[in-house]
């Protein structure tokens, strides 16, 4: 096939196509085409119906504008591919037979072309900054309606008004090569689709602007948490996990607590209210993770069939939750319901896009919690959870909950617009449901928290480990959790015995408290702990001082009074368990051994 019989089956102007730079060498069209680097070209061979314009190698995919790039508030007529770009501008080129109305409609047009209805999204979007309106007429196929879908949520979602024009059973060159009168036709189709795409307008009313001081004065410092520091009124809430980590089992705990009006969960307050649940699970395999109890408003995948868009479902679900007054919605999850693919969620319009539904929620009022996936390999700060930046970005708290070393024990990590959010907090469940929180600290903690966790846990039986035995027990080196083990040691919560060589190496075990030693162990846990020493003496001095006395008080102590039994001694204002003085002792004499060895 020659150029020439390629035009004409698709409606092109042999002269148009000149014009733009379109030329025919080596049995292919070449179409020139710029980008930040400079000039390339794609070829489209002249060999049948099924051949396929070629990219240069290493060259980006971009937007063709053959006629130049629109200036600002332009309409952009959006093509897939060369040919219909071409056949766009060809029909507007015999425009001046038409009704002066239909003929300014089609000169008033930029066209463009995008290589492939797989064009990204968000490059359409950051190529189309500036325009007025855009106007997409991809092929009329199922790869067409994907990428109009795409595009179109994108745009929106960037506030560029766009409609797609009407074409049946084909693409825009098919459509035009049908039509006697050419120009009509794409002044009729584009007509057609402008009356669907809103002009922008200034609004009547002036901004709601208000001074930093009014915002500060107007709002409260914390929100009604519906559960403290995670979940609040008009607020968006991600859960990201691995599959099968229990995210949704967490958000149905979650809902069970506040549907059941529990005063608390995992140590954080809960305000009550009817819960809505949209579920990706059938009836059969969620039925048994629920609560019995009229509270929770359950929707499940099988019972909605056909799925509903996204749209209508994020809209019933607040009509529901308006009908019954709900605090909470939860959406499990949001890949499922919202129809993303792998590659949608990577594409930053159509994740936002996505997101816009779930914003809107919120301003209902609703507090919104979005169980999804992590990504395989993690990330920090936010960045695990799968997919684009702009889910994450759209949330004002981001969680995220990952496996630590033992089963029933998970770390939820967050990252939050609001301060009370704490950065991480270590949670278990017990085979028979009952969750307990741990330890919280900042993001940065969680490995501290968990290794902290993990000696506790270790030591929970009695027993009285050697470090060798706690790096078995913990499945962790020394050098990761010792700094933990000390502390456990400076709060009274583990006591350390043996002289710490060879023949008595040091021991660790919880300190176990009864009602005698009750205030010891209560200064110990306190922010004023028995470990906490006085700022007026160096701590090697005071430790000495509690030493030399240890050799005394401590072996009477440990002569008359068991540890069950003993009562602390008070050194220099201090409180001292029998154990803790015991151990004292025995550094003090391993110290005073070494001193007198090196005198000598």
């Amino acid at each position: 096939m020659r150029a020439a019989e390629y035009f004409a089956a698709h409606a092109i102007d042999p002269a148009v196509a000149a014009e733009v730079g379109v030329t025919e060498a080596g049995g292919a069209l070449v179409y020139p085409y710029r980008d930040g680097a400079g000039a390339f070209e794609r070829r489209r061979p002249l060999n049948g119906a099924e051949a396929k314009t070629l990219q240069p190698s290493g060259r980006p995919l971009v937007c063709w504008w053959p006629s130049g790039h629109p200036e600002p508030e332009a309409t952009v007529l959006v093509c897939e591919g060369e040919s219909d770009a071409l056949a766009a501008l060809s029909a507007i080129s015999g425009a001046g037979n038409l009704h002066p109305a239909a003929g300014e409609l089609l000169h008033e047009l930029v066209v463009c072309a995008v290589p492939g209805a797989s064009f990204p999204a968000d490059r359409l979007v950051s190529e189309l900054q500036g325009v007025g309106r855009v106007l997409l007429a991809p092929d009329d196929d199922e790869a067409g309606d994907r990428f109009a879908g795409r595009a179109a949520d994108a745009l929106r979602a960037a506030g560029i008004p766009c409609a797609r024009l009407p074409l049946a059973g084909g693409d825009l060159a098919d459509y035009l090569a049908a039509a006697e009168d050419r120009a009509g036709a794409l002044a009729q189709v584009v007509a057609d689709a402008e009356a669907e795409a809103p002009t922008p307008h200034a609004p009547a009313e002036p901004l709601p602007f208000v001074s930093a001081a009014e915002l500060r004065a107007n709002t409260p410092a914390e929100p009604d948490w519906i559960w403290q520091g995670y979940l609040a009124p008009g607020a968006l809430t991600l859960l990201a996990a691995k599959p099968k980590a229990g995210k949704s089992t967490l958000a149905v705990a979650v809902s069970e607590a506040v549907a059941s009006d529990a005063g608390s969960f995992l140590g954080r307050a809960v305000l009550g209210g009817p819960v809505i649940y949209v579920s990706e699970e059938t009836a059969a395999t969620l039925a048994h993770k629920l609560p019995a109890i009229d509270g929770i408003r359950i929707l499940t995948r099988d019972a909605c069939w056909p799925k509903p868009s996204w749209a209508e479902l994020v809209a019933g679900s607040v009509a529901e939750a308006r009908r019954i007054g709900a605090a909470l919605l939860v959406v499990d999850t949001l890949p499922y319901w919202a129809s993303l693919p792998a590659e949608a969620e990577k594409d930053a319009g159509a994740a936002q896009a996505a997101m816009q539904p779930l914003i809107d929620a919120t301003r209902d009022g609703l507090a919104v919690l979005v169980p999804l996936h992590q990504r395989k390999g993690g990330g920090e700060d936010g960045e695990g959870v799968r997919g684009s930046g702009a889910i994450a970005g759209t949330a004002d708290i981001v969680l995220e909950l990952e496996r630590v070393k033992r089963p029933c024990e998970r770390v939820l990590l967050a990252l939050s617009r609001y301060p009370s959010t704490p950065g991480s907090l270590l949670i278990e469940r017990d085979p028979f449901g009952v969750w307990a929180a741990g330890a919280e600290g900042e993001r940065s903690d969680a490995r501290s928290i968990a290794d902290r966790q993990s000696i506790l846990t270790a030591l929970d039986d009695g027993s009285e480990l050697t470090r060798a035995e706690l790096e078995v027990a913990t499945g962790a080196v020394e050098r990761q959790w010792h700094a933990q083990l000390d502390a456990l040691i400076a709060e009274g919560k583990v006591q350390r015995t043996g002289a710490g060589r060879k023949g008595s190496p040091y021991r660790f075990a919880l300190l176990r408290v009864d009602a005698a030693q009750a205030p010891a162990q209560h200064r110990a846990e306190s922010p004023t702990s028995a470990a906490s020493f006085s700022a007026a003496l160096p701590v090697g001095e005071q430790q000495k001082e509690a030493g030399e006395a240890a050799a005394t008080n401590g072996a009477h102590c440990a002569e008359s009074l068991s540890v069950a039994d003993a009562m602390p001694v008070e050194i220099n204002g201090t409180l001292w368990t029998p154990s803790q003085l015991t151990t004292l002792r025995e550094e003090f004499e391993v110290e005073a051994a070494e001193r007198e060895a090196i005198a000598a």
